[in-house]
C-alpha cells in the first residue's frame, strides 16, 4: 500500500509541475514533427490517433470529387489511413493497372468480404452481389444462361417497349399537357422498378400508373436500401447496436424486410405451385393441390409452425392472383410469357424435372432480390443523368434525333417498296435499337461522368502488392473510385470532364460508323473480370428504349436555377431529384432532318 500510495504521490506531482505552456510546447512539437515527417507524402495529412478523418469528414458532401482530387494528387492511389485500431485503413485507387489486377489478375485475394456481406446480409442474403465462391458461381452460372438466352432476351424487349410505349410515355405526355414540372429521377425509378419487377418476378408493381402511386412493395424496398445504406458509412458496433435495439434507420429496415419477404415468398409458393401442376398435367396427373398419394400438398410452414397449404399465403389465407382478364387464379398451368421471368426460370433450373426444388426459398429469395436491386437504381439513375447531360448539350441532342430521323427514313424508304406500311410511329425495334450508335455513345459517355455505382470496394484475404507498387494487408479494404476513373485527365485526355460521345466512336476501314470497345478496367460502370455485369446489355436497351421514345416525342429541358448535386450514397442519385419541364415536339419534325447530314 505504501508503494502505490508514493507512486500515486509522485505522478500527481509530476503533474503539478507540468505548466501550461509546456502542454502546448509539446503539442506543437509533436504535430511539427508529424507535418515534416509527411512533407513528401501524397494525399490529406494523417493526424495522430485520428488518422485522415479530419479530411473526410470536412469533404464529406463532395466526397466524390474530393477523392478525384486526391487521386490525381497522388498519382491515382493512396492509402487511407483511419483512426487508431479502427477498420477503415484502405487503398483507395482509380489506376486501371491495379484495378484490372484486383478484379481479374489476382481476383481470388478480393472478395466481396466479411464487412461488405454482414452490412447487405439482411437484404441481399447470399444473393449473387453479396456472396462468393461455389454460391456465387451456381447463381452466376444460371443467370448467365437465362440472360443469352434468345426467349428471355425477346421477352425483355417487348417487355421494355410495352412499359415505354403504354406507360412512360402516356405519363410524360400528361404532364406536358397540363404544363406541370415533374421529377424525372422520381419517373425513371419508378419505370425502371416496374421493368425489372415484371422480368423477374413476372408482375408489374403499377409504379407508373397515371397519379403515381405509393406502392407497398416500393416503398419498403426504398426504405431497406436507404437503411442499408446508412450501415455502410456507420461503425460496424453503432449500426450492430441498433439493429439490437431495433432504433434509429434500423427501426425503419426491421419494418421494411417483413413485407418485402413475405411478398417474394409468396411469389415464389405461387410460381412453384404453377410449376409444378404444368408437371403434373403433362404428365397426365391431379392438378387440384393434392399430391400423388392423394394428399393435400405442403410448401413449408407458417409462422405458426403448421404446414402451409400451397396456395396459402403468409398470413394462412388462400392467395389468389389475378389473371390479365381480372379474374383470380390460384395455379393454372404457366402459359408461354408467364414462363419467361428470372424467378421461373430460377425454379425450374433448381428443381429435379418433377416440380421438387432442390433448394431453400430463402435462396431463391435472395437471387431474385439481387436482381431487382441490380436492375432498378442503376439504370433509372443513368437515365436521369443523361437526360441532365443533355439539358446542358443541345448539340448532344440534335445529334441523336437525326440517328433517330434516319432510322425512321429507312423505314419509309423500305415501305415505298413493301405492300406493308411501315409507321414512323411505332416504337423502335430491338433492332433499330441496336442501330443506334450515337445513343449508345452517350448513355457511355453519361456513365463514364456519372457512373451509377460511383465507389466500389473488396476485402482482402492476404498480404499483396499491385503492380504500382502500393502494399495492402488483410483487414483493410481495397476502394476503387469508378467516378474519379472517368475524371482522369492522363486516362481520358485533356477533355476529360467534357460531355464527348464521340469518344466512343470509330469508323471502319468502310466507312462504317461503329463503338469504340473501351477496356472495362478504363471504364467500369458494369464491373469488369468475373463479377463483369450480366446485364450489361439489357441495361442498355431498356436506356436506349426510353431515351429514344422520350426523345422522338417530348423536349426535356431542367426547371431554371433548379440545384443538381449528388447524393451520398451507394447509388449517385440527384439529392433534390430532377424537375423538367416537358413539350411536345412536331410528330413530323424527325422526318425533316437530312439523313445525308452527319454529327455535329
Amino acid at each position: 500500500m505504501e508503494e502505490m500510495k508514493a507512486t500515486r504521490d509522485f505522478i500527481w506531482g509530476l503533474v503539478q509541475s507540468v505548466t501550461w505552456w509546456e502542454i502546448y510546447a509539446a503539442a506543437g512539437s509533436y504535430f511539427l514533427f508529424s507535418y515534416w515527417s509527411q512533407r513528401n507524402r501524397r494525399g490529406p495529412f494523417c493526424w495522430p490517433l485520428i488518422g485522415m478523418m479530419p479530411s473526410l469528414l470536412i469533404n464529406i458532401n463532395r466526397i466524390y470529387d474530393w477523392m478525384t482530387e486526391v487521386l490525381q494528387e497522388s498519382g491515382g492511389t493512396f492509402v487511407f489511413r483511419g483512426p487508431w485500431k479502427s477498420s477503415m485503413q484502405s487503398v483507395m485507387t482509380c489506376d486501371p493497372g491495379n484495378i484490372e489486377y484486383a478484379l481479374k489478375t489476382n481476383f481470388a485475394n478480393y472478395p466481396k468480404g466479411i464487412d461488405f456481406q454482414n452490412v447487405f446480409r439482411d437484404l441481399l442474403g447470399e444473393g449473387i452481389f453479396n456472396s462468393d465462391s461455389e454460391s456465387w458461381r451456381l447463381q452466376r452460372k444460371i443467370s448467365s444462361l437465362e440472360f443469352n438466352s434468345r426467349s428471355f432476351r425477346e421477352f425483355t424487349a417487348n417487355t421494355v417497349e410495352e412499359m415505354v410505349e403504354n406507360r412512360l410515355v402516356r405519363l410524360l405526355g400528361n404532364a406536358a399537357d397540363r404544363g406541370a414540372a415533374i421529377d424525372l429521377q422520381d419517373v425513371f425509378l419508378r419505370y425502371t422498378f416496374d421493368n425489372t419487377c415484371s422480368l423477374v418476378f413476372g408482375r408489374n408493381p403499377g409504379c407508373l400508373a397515371a397519379d403515381l402511386p405509393e406502392i407497398p412493395f416500393a416503398k419498403a424496398f426504398d426504405d431497406a436500401v436507404e437503411a442499408t445504406m446508412y450501415r455502410h458509412v456507420m461503425p460496424r458496433t453503432c449500426w450492430k447496436l441498433f439493429r439490437l435495439l431495433k432504433i434509429g434507420k434500423e427501426r425503419q429496415f426491421h419494418r421494411a424486410l417483413k413485407p418485402l419477404k413475405e411478398f417474394v415468398d409468396d411469389l415464389i409458393d405461387y410460381k412453384k405451385l404453377v410449376i409444378s401442376r404444368t408437371v403434373e398435367s403433362r404428365n397426365g396427373e391431379p392438378r387440384t393441390g393434392e399430391s400423388r398419394t392423394g394428399e393435400p400438398r405442403t410448401t413449408g410452414e407458417s409462422r405458426n409452425g403448421e404446414p402451409r397449404t400451397t396456395g396459402e399465403s403468409r398470413t394462412g389465407e388462400l392467395r389468389t392472383v389475378e389473371s390479365r382478364t381480372g379474374e383470380p387464379r390460384t395455379g393454372e398451368p404457366m402459359t408461354d410469357a408467364m414462363s419467361k421471368d428470372l424467378l421461373t426460370s430460377f425454379i425450374c433450373k433448381l428443381s429435379d424435372g418433377n416440380g421438387s426444388i432442390s433448394y431453400s426459398d430463402k435462396f431463391l429469395r435472395d437471387a431474385v432480390m439481387n436482381f431487382v436491386i441490380a436492375g432498378r437504381d442503376t439504370s433509372g439513375v443513368a437515365l436521369t443523368w443523361f437526360f441532365f447531360l443533355l439539358s446542358n448539350n443541345p448539340r448532344v441532342e440534335l445529334n441523336i434525333l437525326k440517328e433517330i430521323s434516319q432510322i425512321l427514313l429507312k423505314r419509309r424508304k423500305i415501305s415505298e417498296t413493301h405492300e406493308d406500311f411501315l409507321d414512323t410511329e411505332k416504337p423502335l425495334t430491338q433492332k433499330e435499337l441496336q442501330d443506334c450508335v450515337y445513343l449508345q455513345a452517350a448513355l457511355s459517355e453519361t456513365l463514364r461522368l456519372y457512373p451509377s455505382v460511383p465507389i466500389d470496394h473488396k476485402g482482402v484475404v492476404k498480404d499483396d502488392v499491385f503492380p504500382d507498387g502500393t502494399c495492402i494487408k488483410p483487414g483493410m479494404r481495397f476502394f476503387y473510385s469508378i467516378y474519379s476513373l472517368g475524371r482522369m485527365e492522363k486516362i481520358w485526355g485533356a477533355d476529360c470532364l467534357e460531355f464527348k460521345p464521340e469518344r466512343w466512336i470509330s469508323v471502319n476501314s468502310d466507312g462504317q460508323v461503329m463503338l469504340h470497345q473501351e477496356s472495362a478496367y478504363k471504364f467500369a460502370a458494369f464491373n469488369a473480370g468475373p463479377r463483369v455485369c450480366l446485364g450489361k446489355n439489357m441495361a442498355y436497351m431498356q436506356m436506349k428504349a426510353a431515351a429514344a421514345g422520350i426523345l422522338r416525342r417530348f423536349e426535356v429541358r431542367v426547371v431554371k436555377n433548379h440545384l443538381v448535386v449528388p447524393k451520398i450514397s451507394l447509388i449517385l442519385t440527384m439529392k433534390h431529384g430532377l424537375m423538367v419541364n416537358l413539350t411536345r415536339r412536331s410528330p413530323t419534325l424527325p422526318l425533316n432532318c437530312d439523313s445525308s447530314i452527319g454529327f455535329v
